[in-house]
């Protein structure tokens, strides 16, 4: 699974898809990360009143728990990758 992302919403949407790929619930990716009961839920609805978004603790845990890694790179170098993935690369 490669997701390019760029904004918070992405980036929630694909830990969510992730998760289901892993056919996991969310009180299970909250017993692997180590997070509290229901917060996984919580992240995945941040946009939701009762949301909450990942922060310097829960973001590590997180993606351990669904065996996720964060590659950075410059939007050049992303966007080359996404026209490759969709085969219209130069």
């Amino acid at each position: 699974m490669i997701v390019v992302t760029k904004t918070y919403g992405d980036i929630a949407e694909a830990a969510r898809t992730r998760r289901h790929m892993l056919k996991l619930s969310c009180e299970a990716v909250d017993h692997r990360a180590g997070l509290a009961e229901g917060y996984t839920n919580k992240l995945e609805n941040w946009d939701k009143q009762y949301g909450r978004t990942l922060g310097l603790v829960s973001l590590p845990l997180l993606l351990g728990a669904l065996d996720l890694k964060v590659v950075i790179c410059d939007s050049e170098t992303a966007d080359e990758f996404t026209r490759w993935r969709e085969g219209k690369s130069k």
